[in-house]
């Protein structure tokens, strides 16, 4: 039987992983915001992926939904913040949550996320309800296809122009040589000559 010191030594170890267990977790959520969501919307727009993943690790959802059911993506999209996004995806959320309905305008962000997706059918019904997927972003002035171009990403190419992503966009002719001659989506081929190249 234990005696009542080792009692209070057991009861002072218990306390003591209880209290450095909240000293561990508690910096995650020791932030003004009180949600999860709006801590992961935080750390998004810092740029923070070490944070976010530490969040997901500790079994908290990076998809986590507001008061008004949107998710940290959704607002980024929203605010067109290119570092949060880039930092969401990174962290692995959902790129095409539902709350993206919500945004009354189809961002350049939304159409490459359908594009790297291969949702062609989603593309389509975009430009059925006369959305103009060539669109850019107000930050960097890209559209969805410069973006896929300096990203190397063929699937995503293909997939807008089958869409009918035109060619011709001013974003294309700021493409330097060095990433056009590294792009290699055989067989689809793009048209410099259409960009305005000479």
């Amino acid at each position: 039987m234990l005696g009542v010191n080792h009692l209070r030594r057991l009861n002072y170890i218990v306390f003591m992983l209880f209290f450095y267990g909240l000293m561990y977790i508690t910096p995650v959520f020791a932030q003004d915001s009180s949600s999860a969501r709006d801590l992961v919307y935080q750390y998004a727009v810092q740029g923070n992926l070490a944070q976010l993943l530490r969040l997901k690790e500790l079994g908290y959802s990076l998809d986590a939904l507001d008061e008004h059911g949107n998710t940290a993506y959704c607002q980024a999209v929203w605010m067109q913040q290119q570092k949060a996004i880039g930092t969401l995806r990174a962290a692995g959320v959902d790129k095409r949550p539902a709350c993206l309905k919500k945004i009354p305008v189809v961002t350049a962000e939304m159409i490459y996320d359908a594009a790297d997706d291969k949702d062609l059918d989603q593309l389509i019904l975009w430009k059925k309800q006369d959305v103009y997927i060539d669109i850019v972003d107000r930050a960097d002035g890209n559209s969805a296809l410069c973006k896929a171009i300096y990203e190397y990403n063929c699937p995503a190419i293909e997939t807008l122009m089958r869409a009918g992503a035109q060619e011709a966009q001013a974003c294309m002719r700021r493409i330097p040589q060095s990433v056009r001659e590294k792009l290699d989506c055989r067989p689809l081929e793009i048209n410099w000559d259409a960009v305005g190249y000479t």
